[in-house]
């Protein structure tokens, strides 16, 4: 969004000066072709506490971005974040962060295919 970026374990950005292809392109970084999206950033223009455990370099200065869907296809992590029950047959395992993540395209895909498996 124009006004902010932001994740809820990295934090928040306000007013960003990202280009907008570089927005289109984090948008579209499907793997294993258009992605991943390596943004460089200042960790100093993170809004302090914004963030959840990840607030901290590497994740600040260097954001690597893949399309949404590998981490949460199903869209439901504001759902799950707003209700205090959900039912959903998932069956999907846990998402470790990864400090130095591989940008080559077939590492990127061995991650993705295991994120995708598991």
């Amino acid at each position: 969004m124009k006004p902010y970026m932001r994740d809820y374990r990295v934090g928040e950005v306000k007013h960003p000066t990202l280009k907008l292809s570089q927005a289109v392109a984090a948008s579209s970084a499907f793997p294993p072709v258009l992605s991943p999206v390596e943004l460089r950033l200042n960790p100093a223009h993170f809004t302090p506490g914004s963030g959840a455990d990840l607030q901290r370099e590497p994740f600040t200065r260097k954001v690597i971005l893949t399309d949404g869907g590998v981490y949460d296809n199903m869209g439901l992590e504001t759902v799950w974040k707003s209700f205090r029950t959900v039912l959903v047959s998932d069956a999907g395992g846990q998402l470790q962060a990864e400090e130095e993540p591989k940008s080559d395209w077939t590492q990127h895909s061995y991650r993705v295919l295991n994120l995708i498996d598991n």
